[in-house]
């Protein structure tokens, strides 16, 4: 999933048995993947940024491609933008700066998980709208997640982690 730093040119490149799913939805195994790629505007200029309304609008198509395609809301939900107010989107200095219309959608589609990223200094999981929510915090930093779905009983269980020091230093 290409972020706000990324070129767009980034979700048009093809890469052997990847996916990128920026616009997309994709169906993987019993789930179905959704995904947006870039940010609302930052104070940093950043390549790939939308405005609010812009991100709203894409979302709603979205959603369509969503409710056309999922297989009984066996849906995880991909943005690199964090839903607003969700403690996954709050930066250094206290403010939020996560998406409404994304929090709105979370409201709307209730997927089984939603993996955001963004923030760097907010990771963790959070409960959106009743959905679990992950940032696993950027991967320069040896962070991940790494999500166990029971697709059968609908149960997400989502564990934080973090690569090791190189034994070799």
């Amino acid at each position: 999933m290409p972020g706000n730093c990324d070129s767009l040119e980034l979700a048009r490149v093809s890469i052997a048995n990847a996916e990128c799913i920026h616009m997309k939805v994709y169906k993987f195994r019993e789930l179905v993947l959704a995904g947006i790629g870039g940010s609302i505007y930052t104070p940093f200029s950043t390549p790939f940024e939308y405005s609010e309304e812009e991100y709203s609008r894409m979302l709603a198509k979205l959603k369509e491609e969503i409710k056309k395609n999922s297989n009984n809301g066996k849906v995880v939900l991909v943005s690199h933008t964090p839903p607003y107010m969700s403690g996954l989107d709050r930066v250094r200095g206290g403010e939020y700066v996560g998406s409404p219309s994304l929090r709105k959608l979370v409201a709307e589609t209730r997927p089984l998980l939603v993996v955001v990223g963004h923030i760097h200094e907010a990771w963790g999981v959070a409960s959106v709208e009743g959905v679990l929510a992950v940032n696993p915090g950027p991967l320069k930093a040896g962070r991940y997640a790494i999500a166990d779905i029971d697709t059968v009983k609908n149960i997400v269980r989502v564990r934080l982690a973090r690569l090791s020091e190189s034994p070799c230093g």
